[in-house]
């Protein structure tokens, strides 16, 4: 529901769904909706995520293993029709709660938002 708030979209045109794997580390998620109108996903994601130094805008569907070890989200889109799809992972022990708390500071700040957070992945 969330994600058709923020959207405003009728909450059924929107289908989330969180991959459960039995992975150590990472999250992958999939998105699926109808969307209407004439637009070039890839490029609203490109022009919209610009900015952001921690996201990559992939060609291709997005796997953990080009994010493990990474603060990077990579995200992905695919309309077909009136249905976009997009896919993101991160690897959830970099991107977590601690790196967000200090990205966060560094905005409050006026820092660079990447200032002080960890590029090095650490066990597991």
């Amino acid at each position: 529901p969330e994600i058709a708030e923020k959207l405003q979209l009728d909450e059924n045109t929107v289908s989330f769904v969180p991959h459960l794997l039995p992975l150590t580390r990472g999250m992958l998620s999939s998105v699926y909706m109808q969307v209407e109108g004439d637009f070039d996903a890839p490029e609203v994601l490109k022009a919209f995520y610009e900015d952001a130094p921690f996201v990559r805008v992939r060609e291709n569907p997005v796997d953990m293993k080009s994010v493990a070890g990474t603060n990077f989200c990579d995200i992905f889109a695919r309309r077909n029709g009136s249905t976009l799809f997009i896919n993101a992972a991160i690897d959830n022990l970099m991107r977590g709660a601690s790196s967000q708390a200090i990205v966060n500071a560094n905005l409050m700040m006026g820092l660079a938002m990447e200032t002080g957070v960890p590029d090095i992945a650490y066990v597991p």
